[in-house]
């Protein structure tokens, strides 16, 4: 069952932790989505969006994949960044009780 992001169940003017903006773009990416759409639907900028967006490539947590359109690249989160997606919920749900 999906949840809501993080950054909605908190009031907006709060910031977001580090943690929860990549559980945010994990959460969004369990279905592949542009770069673009990533960035709407998390609320970062171009350059947050290049600096997460890099690290979590590099770590191995989303993978770039190909769609139809070969010049368009989606992004998906990995079986590693879903088990951290996992932990992360039950981090919340631990500190939520």
């Amino acid at each position: 069952m999906p949840r809501k992001l993080r950054h909605e169940d908190k009031k907006m003017a709060t910031r977001r932790n580090e943690m929860e903006i990549i559980a945010d773009i994990l959460e969004e990416a369990l279905q592949p989505r542009n770069r673009t759409r990533l960035m709407y639907r998390t609320n970062l900028s171009f350059f947050q969006a290049n600096r997460y967006f890099r690290r979590l490539l590099e770590t191995g947590l989303i993978a770039k994949v190909n769609g139809s359109n070969k010049e368009l690249a989606y992004y998906r989160t990995t079986e590693k960044g879903e088990s951290l997606l996992r932990i992360l919920d039950r981090a919340q749900e631990f500190l939520n009780a």
